[in-house]
């Protein structure tokens, strides 16, 4: 009989090799693909619980405000894109449109900082307060900011955008000389609302906001005292910048807050591709005429 032939070819351990090969890298190729996915769910969880905190956030003050920037109204921040936190993702400039823009933007009610601000008959009082949240390029905060203010190098999300919340005592003399704290709010009628605020700077609330339409707002009704003193809700319309006071405030907003993450090839929207998170605001401290 035959002896039984003892190991193996050449040409068998060469097909054993690369066997062996294309096994190890399906299994890498799984870890990594595992790796991708768990890394994207905990982002989406972290950044869907931040942007549920913005929209409260926001909520809270816009439910206090004084004046609710109506649409229409361009506001200047500071005296250019010099400054990273002011700079508008659209446009590029330090210049945004209310309703056009992905801003929101209010006075809020006087607050003791310990600032000075304007004597008034009523006796020294804190400073009213400017309040903006706007969106701002991602890719363009990471190059610029330090510290906690910087979400992070992801480059395969640098078009994505920031989340981020301005709030200003307004105690520069050009800007506080109109404001005369009254018990609720301005006193009318010779209040003059700023559009120029300088020596702005903005903080990050949240990131991975969807590019475009990631923070939208609408201004449902506007206060009309057509029909006399007492102020009813009417339709907003453009404001014109000549005309802008405190008896053209928008009275309710509908604001949208929507994350995106892109993951490999996959681009993931959340909470959905069309279902964004949606909050809805009556401010309760608007003025009165007088």
């Amino acid at each position: 009989m035959r002896a039984l032939r003892q190991g193996f070819t050449l040409l068998e351990l060469l097909l054993a090799a690369g066997i062996t090969l294309l096994l190890l890298g399906l299994i890498a190729q799984g870890l990594r693909s595992g790796s991708d996915t768990s890394r994207y769910i905990q982002t989406a969880q972290s950044t869907l619980e931040d942007l549920r905190f913005a929209g409260n956030l926001v909520s809270d003050y816009l439910s206090t405000a004084v004046f609710i920037y109506p649409k229409g109204i361009t506001l200047t921040l500071n005296s250019g894109c010099e400054s990273y936190t002011v700079c508008n993702p659209l446009t590029n400039s330090n210049q945004w449109t209310i309703g056009s823009d992905p801003i929101i933007a209010a006075i809020l009610p006087p607050e003791d900082s310990g600032i000075a601000c304007a004597d008034t008959s009523a006796g020294k009082r804190g400073c009213h307060r400017f309040f903006a949240v706007y969106a701002l390029s991602r890719g363009k905060v990471v190059e610029a900011a330090s510290g906690a203010e910087n979400p992070g190098p992801d480059p395969t999300n640098n078009d994505k955008w920031t989340l981020y919340v301005n709030l200003k005592y307004l105690s520069d003399p050009k800007e506080q000389k109109d404001f005369q704290n009254n018990e609720v709010a301005f006193t009318p009628p010779n209040t003059k609302i700023p559009v120029k605020l300088t020596n702005t700077q903005g903080n990050l609330l949240a990131d991975y906001i969807k590019p475009g339409d990631g923070l939208t707002a609408s201004f449902e009704r506007c206060l009309d005292f057509s029909s006399g003193e007492i102020a009813s809700l009417g339709s907003c319309n453009d404001v014109l910048p000549a005309n802008l006071g405190i008896y053209t405030s928008a009275a309710r907003v509908r604001f949208s807050l929507l994350g995106q993450i892109t993951s490999g090839s996959r681009i993931h929207t959340f909470p959905g591709p069309t279902q964004p998170l949606v909050f809805q605001v009556g401010a309760r401290n608007l003025s009165v005429r007088k």
